[in-house]
């Protein structure tokens, strides 16, 4: 289901309450799409089986999961960055890249 469609979902008084009975409070459904989602803009069951599980509990695993996410966002675009810099390196020469820390 797309971020549109979940938003409906999320507001069904039967998955509400499922989720309640799971400790899952959702008080902001655009950052529970964001971590079940897996990138690609769409969630699955699978997903959010596996998301759900891993944020019931209390109130705070709802914010370790947030940041487990946004530090996979993170290390995805790093790994990006990097690859794309050796590869420019490669075309230019491959010479030493130059320290700019110093």
């Amino acid at each position: 289901m797309d971020r549109s469609e979940f938003w409906k979902f999320v507001h069904n008084p039967a998955l509400m309450h499922y989720l309640s009975v799971l400790d899952v409070e959702v008080h902001d459904v655009e950052s529970l799409f964001d971590i079940l989602d897996d990138g690609d803009g769409h969630i699955t069951i699978d997903e959010f089986c596996k998301g759900i599980g891993r944020i019931k509990g209390e109130a705070r695993a709802i914010d370790m999961v947030s940041l487990m996410h946004d530090t996979y966002v993170v290390q995805q675009a790093c790994r990006k960055i990097s690859r794309d810099l050796a590869s420019l390196e490669q075309r230019i020469g491959g010479g030493a890249r130059p320290n700019v820390l110093s």
